[in-house]
């Protein structure tokens, strides 16, 4: 299954839409105001499926990931240098990255489940993941909302004076 996430450029939250090859929304995205970053996910008919909620007070990003209300992991960045490294608490999988975390696999044992690559060139960060196995979907997701979120809190921003 491939799945393309495209990010709003001007909005107040984060929220976007994730789309299949046929340009069907499959995943609704929102931020929602809180101290950390928290990003949920809905189905196409708006319902809620799960979110991703930022853990404050840690030297590197960390990230609950809860499908319904149930906490299933969690993912963490590790220090590291050009190559992003992140422990995720779900499942055995772990994350093989890139320089500046634009295309990175995700992994199981060895096994792919999920591979993501930035597209250049579009109005607002556009993310092509493609999964293996559909019932991973959700899953990879969540891992690649935590990831850019990460990127997102250490990303410089524009300032008023």
């Amino acid at each position: 299954m491939k799945m393309i996430l495209k990010q709003r450029l001007l909005t107040w939250f984060d929220k976007y839409r994730i789309y299949d090859e046929n340009d069907n929304v499959i995943f609704q995205v929102e931020g929602k105001p809180d101290w950390g970053h928290k990003l949920q996910v809905y189905d196409p008919n708006g319902d809620y499926l799960g979110e991703i909620r930022q853990e404050l007070f840690h030297l590197q990003d960390t990230f609950d990931i809860y499908i319904g209300k149930e906490k299933v992991g969690k993912i963490k960045k590790k220090l590291s240098l050009l190559t992003p490294k992140f422990d995720i608490d779900y499942n055995g999988w772990e994350v093989d990255g890139k320089w500046m975390e634009w295309n990175y696999t995700i992994k199981s044992g060895g096994d792919t489940v999920a591979t993501v690559k930035q597209e250049l060139l579009h109005v607002g960060d556009t993310y092509a993941i493609t999964v293996e196995n559909d019932e991973d979907a959700l899953m990879a997701l969540m891992v690649v909302l935590a990831i850019d979120a990460d990127k997102d809190s250490r990303a410089p921003r524009d300032t008023i004076a």
